[in-house]
């Protein structure tokens, strides 16, 4: 299949009834990606999204989880460890070690709409770039990632940026280990909003510092640029934070990079600080673990 030409509805369609007649599907695809458990009554859901939904996104997604990756329940449990090892740079086979032994970080992605937050996330978890503009409510995604040769858990939540959303930002602010803060080097008035949301963090975190890296997005777009690279340092100098220009367009560039800075930065936090935020993670881990 192509990188850009999304299977067609019928195909989505035979696969699911594939995934009924086995009764189960579990996700484990090579390198670091989280291992999921999807019943059958989930992946029809999602099949069945209205197509105009991050259409590129929805359709790929759904595909790649199921095409390939049946198994019977019987089968899961005979597995040694439910992720497959991936080749590391040198081509030895690495795997991440089991999850009780992992620190889990919940990145938080924020910035106002249209700057480019969910291409962003996608192009980190899904190699994809989407091109449309979809104005995202909440999504969430979760992978293992191998940061300076650590394994960890990155939670990500990319956020709605729209002015109509505003109300639920204290509420996913309250989450975050760290955050990236994103503007488009083409939208001023992002780059200017940009303080609004770092003042609102760290009111919401009552702290003078915390984790946030400052992201400047749609570096490609340099016929549009209205945002240059000396403002954008000179905006994440005043708020003390660091700086990394971006594009989430294919080839992408500093995707990766961005995400795995900000596992840096919490990881860099004094060592009680990181120990009470992992702390308070696993409890809540413990009590939404359904599986």
């Amino acid at each position: 299949m192509g990188r850009d030409r999304a299977p067609t509805e019928g195909a989505i369609r035979k696969l699911v009834r594939k995934v009924r007649e086995k009764g189960m599907l579990v996700d484990d695809r090579s390198g670091p990606r989280a291992r999921t458990v999807r019943t059958p009554e989930n992946i029809e859901a999602v099949a069945q999204r209205p197509f105009g939904l991050k259409r590129q996104f929805a359709i790929l997604q759904v595909f790649a989880l199921l095409k390939g990756h049946v198994r019977r329940v019987g089968r899961i449990g005979r597995r040694k460890s439910g992720r497959r090892r991936s080749r590391g740079s040198r081509g030895r086979m690495t795997r991440p070690p089991n999850n009780d032994n992992l620190m889990t970080f919940k990145l938080v992605v924020v910035g106002d709409g249209g700057v480019g937050k969910s291409a962003l996330t996608i192009q980190f978890f899904q190699k994809l770039f989407v091109a449309d503009y979809d104005p995202t409510i909440e999504d969430s995604y979760i992978q293992h990632t191998e940061v300076d040769k650590q394994w960890c858990i990155l939670d990500v939540l990319d956020t709605a940026g729209q002015e109509e959303f505003s109300a639920m930002r204290e509420q996913y602010m309250r989450k975050g280990d760290g955050f990236l803060l994103v503007y488009s080097v083409t939208d001023k008035q992002s780059y200017q909003n940009i303080v609004n949301f770092h003042t609102q963090i760290l009111r919401v975190k009552d702290r003078d510092i915390y984790p946030m890296l400052l992201v400047a997005n749609k570096v490609d777009l340099v016929h549009l640029r209205k945002v240059t690279e000396e403002q954008g340092r000179e905006l994440a100098y005043r708020l003390g934070i660091p700086y990394i220009e971006t594009s989430a367009k294919d080839p992408p560039l500093n995707v990766d990079v961005a995400f795995h800075e900000v596992v840096r930065i919490i990881r860099n936090q004094p060592p009680a600080e990181l120990e009470k935020n992992q702390k308070k993670r696993r409890r809540t881990a413990k009590r939404c673990n359904i599986l």
